[in-house]
C-alpha cells in the first residue's frame, strides 16, 4: 500500500512539472511575441508605378527614447514619408522605435532584400550624433554615459553604406534627418556639445541628404506649428512634384527650410550619381502612364576631397589636373571621378625649404646635436630672436622634430616672423604637431579656417578644429570656440554657449577668454548684468596682460582731480567715479543718492546704463520702467551693448512699451 502512495505522489509531481514547463513556455512565448512587436515591420505595398523600375525604401521613426529625450514630430515624419514612397512605387518597410537588437536585424533582412533592386531608399527620422567624425544613428533604448559608449549602444551609418554596396544596389539614396541634438551631452563627463552630424563621402551611385549643414541641428518642427520636422515638412511636398529631378528635389527643400528658420537651419547634400533621377518622370503626353525615367549624358569628371574631408569645388577633366591643384596646395586625401574611381594622394614627404642653400636634413644624424639644435632653436624663438631659430630648424630634418618645435615653426610661419610669411607652410607644420600629439597646435589650424588664410573660408572646419582643441582642454582653443557662438560663425549664435567657453578658457588661464567673460558680465549677455563679476574677470585678465583690461579697470578705477564745476566742492569726475564703484560694489542706495545731486547732462554712459538698470530693476530706485527706457535709450545711443539688450527685453517683454518681437 506504501508502494502504491509513493508511485501515486511521483505522478503528480510529474505531472506538475509539465504544467510549470507548459506555463513558462507560454511566458517566454508571449515575451517573444512583445519583442517582436517591438521590432515589428510593417510592409507597404506601392500604391501606383510611375515607372518600370523596381523600389523599395525602409522608413525609420525613433521617438519614445528612454530619458527625458523623447522627439515629437518623427513618428508622424516616418509614416509620412511611408505614404509618400508607397505613392511613388516603393514598397516600404516601416521601423518604428525599435531598440539596437531589432534595428540590427530588421536592417539586416531588408538589405537582404533589396540586392539587383534600380532604386533604395533609407529614411530616418530620429536622434543621431557625430563622435570624432563618425556619424551614429540612436536607437530608443541607448544608454550612453560616455563617448566611449557611443560604439556599442548605436548604429553606424558607415555600416549602412557598406551594406548598401554589399547589395549591388544600382541606386541608393540615404536620407538623415538625425541632425535634432545630442540627448546625452548633459551626462558626458567632459562637457561635450556635440551637435549635428559630420558630412559624408558619398559611394558610386549614392545620393545623401542631410536635414542640416554638417554640426549644425535640426528643428523639430514644433515652434512652427508643424506636423513634421522643417525638413520633411517640405520634402514630403517636393518629392512628389512630377518631373522634379532629384537635385532639384532637394534644392527646393533648402530653400524652403532655409527661409522658415531665417538660415537657422540649411540643408546639405551629397551625391556621387551617374545620371539624373526622377521620383515622377515628366509625362510624354497626357496619355502615357508608364513613362521611362529621363536620364542625362554626364561628362565624366574628378574631384578631390582632402585630409579634412573637404571637397573641391572644381570638376576637373582629368585627374592630373586634380592631382597638380592638391599638390600646388599642398593637400593630400583622395581623388573621385563620377564613374566610381578613387585614387590616394599622398601626404607630402617634407615641407618646401624656406631657404634652398641650407641642408634640410643633418646627414650624420648625431642625436645629440640634433637636441642641442631644438633647444638653441627654441631657447631663440622664446627670446623672439626668430631669424636665428629659422636658420636652425631648416637645418633639421622634419622627423627629427619634436611637436613643440613643429608648432613654433608653424607659428613663425603663420606670422611671418623670422621667414617669409606662408600659411601653405604654417598648415603643413601645425598638422604635423597635431600628428604628433601637440593640442596647442589645432587652435591655428582653426583659425587658418576661421579667417580664410592659405584655405577657403569654413566656420565649420574652423568650429571642428576649436571644439577637438577645446575638447582636450586648450584654453586658447574654448576661448576661439565662444567667439564662434558669440558671433554665430559656422554654428548658431548662443550666448549660453559662448559663456560656458569663455568661463572655461578663463578658468583654464586665458587672459582674453577673462576679458570676454567680464564683458559678457558688463552687457548682460548670457547672464544678468554683475559689474561685481565683470570687475573680478577684467582684473583676472589684467593681471595675465590683457591690455584692453588695463585699460578698463584704469577707467573704472580713475579719480582725477579735475575743476570743479556746479556740483560744490567734489568735481563732476569724482561723483561719476565714486558713483560707479559703488554700483559695481551692490551699493545701489549709495549710486542713487550720488546721481540725485548731479545735473543730467553731467551723466557719462556708464552713468546712463547704470541707472538705466536701476530703474528697471528696482535697485536704488522704485522701479520705473518709463525712466528705465528713457535711459537705457542714451546708453545704446551713445554704443552701450548692455542697453540694447535691456531694451530689446523691454519690447520682449512689453515692460513699459508695448510688446514688440520686431523692435525687440
Amino acid at each position: 500500500m506504501l508502494r502504491v502512495t509513493h508511485i501515486i505522489r511521483i505522478f503528480k509531481l510529474l505531472l506538475m512539472r509539465q504544467l510549470i514547463i507548459c506555463i513558462v513556455s507560454c511566458l517566454l512565448a508571449i515575451h517573444g511575441m512583445a519583442q517582436k512587436d517591438r521590432g515589428f515591420k510593417l510592409v507597404k505595398q506601392p500604391t501606383e508605378n510611375p515607372t518600370n523600375q523596381k523600389r523599395k525604401a525602409v522608413v525609420i521613426g525613433m521617438s519614445d527614447y528612454i530619458g527625458n529625450s523623447r522627439l515629437d514630430n518623427t513618428l508622424n515624419d516616418a509614416r509620412d514619408m511611408a505614404t509618400v514612397f508607397t505613392q511613388l512605387g516603393f514598397e516600404v518597410t516601416l521601423l518604428e522605435n525599435n531598440d539596437l537588437r531589432n534595428f540590427k536585424t530588421n536592417l539586416g533582412a531588408w538589405f537582404r532584400n533589396i540586392e539587383a533592386n534600380d532604386m533604395a531608399v533609407l529614411y530616418y527620422a530620429g536622434h543621431g550624433i557625430e563622435v570624432n567624425g563618425i556619424n551614429y544613428l540612436i536607437p530608443v533604448d541607448a544608454d550612453i554615459a560616455s563617448e566611449a559608449d557611443v560604439e556599442y549602444n548605436t548604429l553606424n551609418v558607415n555600416w549602412l553604406l557598406s551594406s548598401f554596396d554589399y547589395a549591388k544596389v544600382g541606386m541608393k539614396l540615404l536620407i538623415l534627418d538625425a541632425c535634432r541634438n545630442n540627448p546625452f551631452k548633459r551626462s558626458w563627463s567632459r562637457g561635450t556639445e556635440n551637435s549635428g552630424l559630420a558630412q559624408l563621402a558619398a559611394p558610386k551611385g549614392t545620393y545623401i541628404a542631410f536635414a542640416a549643414s554638417p554640426g549644425f541641428t535640426a528643428e523639430d518642427g514644433g515652434k512652427y506649428n508643424l506636423r513634421n520636422g522643417v525638413f520633411t515638412h517640405y520634402l514630403k511636398q517636393e518629392i512628389l512634384k512630377e518631373g522634379a529631378s532629384i537635385n532639384e528635389i532637394f534644392d527646393n527643400v533648402t530653400g524652403g527650410v532655409a527661409g522658415l528658420t531665417r538660415d537657422q537651419q540649411i540643408p546639405f547634400k551629397n551625391s556621387s550619381l551617374g545620371r539624373n533621377f526622377y521620383f515622377r518622370p515628366a509625362r510624354k503626353s497626357p496619355g502615357s502612364d508608364n513613362p521611362k525615367p529621363v536620364t542625362e549624358t554626364v561628362t565624366k569628371f574628378y574631384y578631390y576631397i582632402d585630409q579634412n574631408s573637404n571637397e573641391s569645388t572644381t570638376h576637373f577633366t582629368s585627374r592630373a589636373d586634380a592631382s597638380a591643384e592638391m599638390k600646388q596646395k599642398k593637400l593630400y586625401g583622395k581623388i573621385y571621378s563620377n564613374a566610381g574611381e578613387v585614387f590616394v594622394v599622398d601626404p607630402p614627404s617634407s615641407p618646401v625649404n624656406p631657404s634652398p642653400s641650407v641642408p634640410v636634413s643633418d646627414p650624420t644624424k648625431n642625436i645629440t646635436l640634433i637636441k642641442q639644435k631644438l633647444t638653441d632653436a627654441k631657447n631663440y624663438y622664446d627670446k623672439s630672436e626668430y631669424s636665428k631659430a629659422a636658420a636652425i630648424f631648416a637645418t633639421i630634418d622634419p622627423q627629427d622634430m619634436d611637436a613643440d618645435a613643429m608648432r613654433s615653426y608653424g607659428w613663425m610661419y603663420y606670422e611671418g616672423n623670422g621667414v617669409t610669411k606662408d600659411f601653405a607652410q604654417a598648415r603643413y607644420w601645425f598638422m604635423k604637431a597635431v600628428d604628433n600629439g601637440d593640442i596647442s597646435s589645432m587652435r591655428p589650424i582653426g583659425l587658418m579656417y576661421r579667417d580664410g588664410d592659405g584655405v577657403p573660408q569654413d566656420y565649420v572646419q574652423a568650429r571642428n578644429w576649436f571644439q577637438r582643441g577645446a575638447d582636450k582642454g586648450n584654453p586658447f582653443a574654448m576661448n576661439s570656440l565662444a567667439m564662434l557662438y558669440d558671433g554665430g560663425k559656422g554654428v548658431p549664435q548662443d550666448d549660453a554657449k559662448a559663456a560656458y567657453w569663455f568661463r572655461k578658457a578663463a578658468d583654464g588661464g586665458s587672459a582674453s577668454g577673462a576679458y570676454n567673460l567680464a564683458l559678457m558680465y558688463e552687457n548682460g549677455q548670457g547672464m544678468p548684468v554683475d559689474l561685481v563679476q565683470a570687475k573680478y574677470w577684467f582684473q583676472k585678465a589684467a593681471d595675465r596682460g590683457d591690455k584692453d583690461a588695463q585699460a578698463k579697470l584704469a577707467k573704472w578705477n580713475n579719480s582725477p582731480s579735475s575743476p570743479t564745476t556746479n556740483t560744490g566742492s567734489s568735481s563732476v569726475q569724482q561723483k561719476l567715479a565714486d558713483a560707479d564703484k559703488a554700483y559695481i560694489a551692490g551699493e545701489y542706495n549709495k549710486a542713487a543718492s550720488i546721481y540725485t545731486t548731479m545735473q543730467s547732462q553731467d551723466f557719462d554712459v556708464e552713468a546712463t546704463r547704470n541707472l538705466a538698470w536701476m530703474y528697471y530693476e528696482g535697485k536704488g530706485y522704485s522701479k520705473d520702467f518709463i525712466k528705465a527706457k528713457s535711459w537705457a535709450q542714451q546708453a545704446a545711443d551713445n554704443g552701450n551693448v548692455s542697453c540694447m539688450r535691456l531694451l530689446g527685453l523691454m519690447y520682449r517683454d512689453a515692460s513699459g512699451v508695448t510688446q514688440d518681437y520686431v523692435q525687440a
